[in-house]
């Protein structure tokens, strides 16, 4: 599907909005919203998936860093060696307790 260099880049992008994101960066947080609204209704052409609510960027979170994992099983495999675990925003440890 992607050639190497592709991945990496895709790894990056991912990287940078994910890290973004969790720092609360009010600016990202607001492209982030805005590219899930135009996705949603067809700016960048008809999607397979609509999304419930775009402004609920914090579910997109867990997404990301699957997606992470799949460009770069590695990584999560040192992290589990290293007995290190994701960073969590309170949202999402909330959610996952209700």
């Amino acid at each position: 599907m992607f050639s190497d260099r592709e991945k990496v880049i895709v790894e990056a992008c991912v990287r940078m909005v994910l890290g973004q994101l969790l720092d609360r960066d009010s600016v990202s947080i607001s492209d982030f919203k805005a590219v899930l609204y135009n996705l949603n209704v067809g700016s960048f052409g008809n999607k397979s998936y609509k999304f419930e609510d775009t402004n609920d960027w914090v579910s997109c979170l867990k997404d990301m860093r699957s997606i992470v994992e799949a460009l770069d099983p590695e990584y999560r495999r040192l992290c589990e060696s290293l007995g290190s675990e994701y960073f969590l925003l309170e949202e999402e440890i909330r959610k996952a307790d209700s």
